[in-house]
């Protein structure tokens, strides 16, 4: 993962500062992200694991004092601040429609609204005003906030809705009326198989509805083939995935070619959400 070769120039408001010892001998430029890391010191953000970012570092080129007692000092941008005409990667629409969409870094100075691999998966900002395709206004947070979200697992949750039976199966809503709480979307959705199906001839599809109306992908299929452990990973999901507080999810079963076994497979069924402001 890159970073920056060259100070660069950042537009800052209501910007607060703290000041860091830097990193023996790491170069830090005017306008890089800067990161919390070993000893206290701030480095470059390279968005490895246990990297936090503190802000943005405030002062023109200077190198981490290598002596026994370091004493170069820098200044971070490490309350939350807004950065005007930032460039932005992904799919901006040029519109409102991008406002409040979470802002991901891979590296340094590389901003994108898609969400990255991990362990770059944590949002470092959101877009406050939308400039163009490649630029918005992105309100980068603060030190405390990006603390906060590292430690309650960022803005990404695992649900299990319940488990589902495939015994004497019919067509139709299996577990029906879980409320949502927040405001996000469904991200995937799995089932592990914790009761082996019994009966040759089970088989079904397993999908999710909000509010009535079918998530576009995120399939689970059921088949006899299934043991112990199975995960059953569901298709790809692309559409109709938002969800608002009091929303109501139901699973429903598809495709169905019913046990008839008293004894038949069990499953425990999971959605991965992402929870979004300004849905």
């Amino acid at each position: 993962m890159t970073v920056a070769t060259a100070d660069l120039s950042r537009d800052h408001r209501d910007a607060g500062t703290l000041n860091h010892q830097i990193t023996n001998a790491v170069v830090m430029y005017g306008g890089a992200r800067a990161a919390l890391v070993a000893a206290g010191r701030v480095s470059t953000w390279t968005g490895v694991a246990g990297d936090t970012p503190v802000g943005f570092w405030g002062d023109s080129k200077m190198t981490g004092d290598t002596s026994a007692t370091p004493i170069v000092n820098g200044r971070v941008y490490a309350a939350g601040q807004i950065v005007n005409d930032c460039p932005v990667d992904g799919t901006l629409a040029g519109t409102i429609a991008d406002h409040q969409k979470f802002v991901y870094a891979t590296t340094d100075v590389t901003f994108t609204i898609t969400r990255p691999a991990a362990p770059n998966r944590t949002p470092v900002g959101i877009i406050e005003n939308f400039k163009t395709t490649t630029t918005a206004d992105v309100y980068f947070f603060s030190r405390v906030e990006m603390l906060q979200m590292a430690l309650a697992g960022s803005n990404v949750r695992t649900i299990c809705l319940g488990a589902i039976g495939t015994g004497v199966q019919t067509a139709g809503n299996i577990l029906t009326g879980i409320a949502m709480s927040g405001h996000g979307k469904i991200l995937d959705c799995y089932a592990i198989c914790s009761n082996a199906i019994s009966d040759a001839d089970t088989h079904f599809d397993v999908n999710l509805e909000i509010g009535g109306t079918n998530v576009t992908g995120g399939v689970i299929t059921i088949d006899y083939a299934d043991v112990i452990a199975d995960k059953k990973a569901g298709t790809a999901i692309t559409a109709a995935n938002e969800f608002h507080d009091g929303d109501l999810l139901d699973l429903e079963a598809a495709s169905v070619t019913a046990g008839t076994a008293t004894d038949t497979g069990s499953y425990n069924v999971y959605i991965t959400v992402e929870y979004l402001p300004g849905l």
